[in-house]
């Protein structure tokens, strides 16, 4: 196991991922404005001058494991937060899925429990093999950070203002919990952002929620470069309350990928669950959902960052003008129209686009452009794509004409003394 009190030079990039990893939103917001120049190659172990290590050539999937934990004086603790990220090395894209703590599953020689619970009786490797069981992949590393050390890190960072959505409040006394928070605007010292991130007396979902707006706070507030010198007073905190089975190398591997990500390139998503009849702290997967999302991120993972390609317009509103409306507004992006006339019926109600492997990137932008549709995989051959372009779209009800441009009356022009020679 690799310790982190040995690597203080880049700790705060551990800071950086695993913070934003534990709320599932913006990692390259937080790594990408502080840059690496007091991390040397041969610090790390490189030997060749500028040459960065890469531990992964080849792959296609990195798994870490992280774990928010709550460690107690006479208890093992739980896992607060369970989430998978993984990471594509060679398109640079990455998925973090966040496991809601009361989920119930099957955790290796001890039978059905909480996901939570499987660290409490086994550890991060107990939590590791549960996670992996459950998703049926391997993963690769691990990483914790302990609660414990949380709210000194958000006292020294100077607080965080928040925009508390409700009133809040929860007395926890075996596990020294006290949250009494009032909504509205207001500065959270640590102790009070922790009750924050922790509050659970609605849903799991919603914890998960308010994790993610305080991590985006937390960012856009403390974690900038300007902020250096209070970050660096925090390290051997941080320090304490991080572990990772990651080397040295590895982590730097991984930070300069991470830094090399388009902001797109992080996608967040929550197992989709369903509550337990009888009981309100206890969820169940839901298949279907799950599976649909699975495919949806093994889709991000393997598409390149979206840019402009050729495309085919189908129009299957039936109002006239359709596609060549929006072969202008594609154009004026960079794409390529190799196709733009009617499609087999008039009768398709919302817009698709749909794209070949690779592409979804590209996919979802061009539904930002056009104002509507959704993203859906092809379900043509591969050999479709081989003569045609990758992305085609069919034009549905919902798809709406740009106004024509004004057109400007001659007495307005008159006025201006336009085309009569007035000064």
């Amino acid at each position: 196991m690799y310790n982190r009190r040995t690597a203080t030079d880049y700790v705060i990039y551990v800071l950086a991922f695993l913070v934003v990893a534990l709320g599932g939103v913006g990692l390259y917001d937080m790594v990408h404005p502080i840059h690496v120049g007091t991390v040397h190659a041969g610090q790390m172990g490189v030997n060749a001058p500028g040459r960065i290590f890469h531990p992964w050539a080849g792959r296609t999937r990195v798994r870490m494991l992280i774990l928010g934990v709550d460690e107690r004086d006479r208890d093992t603790g739980r896992s607060d937060t369970v989430m998978l990220a993984t990471i594509n090395p060679q398109t640079k894209q990455a998925a973090l899925l966040s496991f809601p703590r009361d989920m119930w599953v099957y955790v290796p020689g001890h039978g059905d429990d909480k996901i939570c619970h499987a660290y409490n009786r086994g550890g991060v490797r107990l939590s590791q093999r549960t996670v992996e069981q459950l998703v049926g992949l391997n993963v690769d590393y691990y990483a914790r950070i302990d609660f414990s050390g949380f709210k000194d890190i958000v006292d020294v960072l100077g607080g965080v203002d928040m925009d508390v959505e409700k009133t809040m409040h929860y007395d926890d006394r075996r596990g020294n919990l006290h949250i009494h928070l009032s909504p509205g605007m207001q500065h959270l010292d640590g102790e009070q952002a922790m009750g924050y991130v922790r509050y659970r007396s609605d849903s799991d979902y919603q914890r998960i929620k308010r994790q993610q707006h305080f991590m985006r706070a937390l960012m856009e507030q403390k974690l900038k470069a300007k902020n250096i010198p209070r970050l660096l007073r925090v390290l051997p905190r941080i320090a304490d309350m991080l572990e990772t089975d990651m080397s040295e190398r590895e982590l730097f591997a991984l930070f300069n990928l991470l830094r090399e990500m388009e902001p797109s390139a992080i996608r967040g998503a929550t197992v989709p669950v369903r509550d337990g009849e009888g009981s309100p702290y206890r969820s169940y997967l839901l298949p279907a959902e799950y599976d649909e999302l699975m495919t949806y991120l093994a889709e991000h993972l393997d598409s390149e960052t979206a840019a402009a390609c050729n495309v085919e317009l189908r129009n299957g509103s039936g109002v006239e003008g359709a596609a060549a409306d929006a072969a202008r507004r594609l154009e004026a992006k960079g794409f390529q129209i190799t196709r733009a006339d009617n499609w087999e019926s008039f009768e398709h109600r919302s817009t698709e686009v749909r794209f070949k492997p690779g592409a979804l990137h590209a996919a979802e932008w061009v539904t930002e452009i056009l104002g509507c549709g959704e993203a859906v995989r092809e379900t043509d051959s591969l050999e479709y794509y081989e003569r045609n372009a990758p992305l085609r779209v069919v034009i549905g009800s919902d798809y709406e004409l740009l106004p024509p441009a004004p057109i400007e009356a001659e007495s307005d022009a008159a006025e201006r003394g336009v085309g009569r020679g007035h000064t």
